[in-house]
């Protein structure tokens, strides 16, 4: 699955992302990706590992836990 901003150009992706943000005050968003910029915005994230949900946790919260167990987010 290709992320749905891949082909995009900066200012259009920038649009997308502003447009989700928006949205997600009143909706449920669920995104696949591994932008970065996209990832920073979530509250909560699904960290996936073969398949399996590995952690569920806020961004703050995968961080001191991969840290912590010298893992890394692929």
């Amino acid at each position: 699955m290709d992320d749905i901003t891949a082909s995009l150009d900066p200012k259009t992706t920038n649009e997308i992302i502003d447009l989700l943000v928006r949205l997600k005050e009143d909706h449920t968003i669920l995104v696949i990706t591994n932008r970065e910029d996209l990832i920073n915005r979530a509250d909560k994230i699904f960290y996936l590992n073969k398949g399996k949900v590995k952690s569920y946790k806020s961004l703050e919260e995968l961080k001191e836990k991969i840290n912590s167990e010298s893992e890394v987010l692929i």
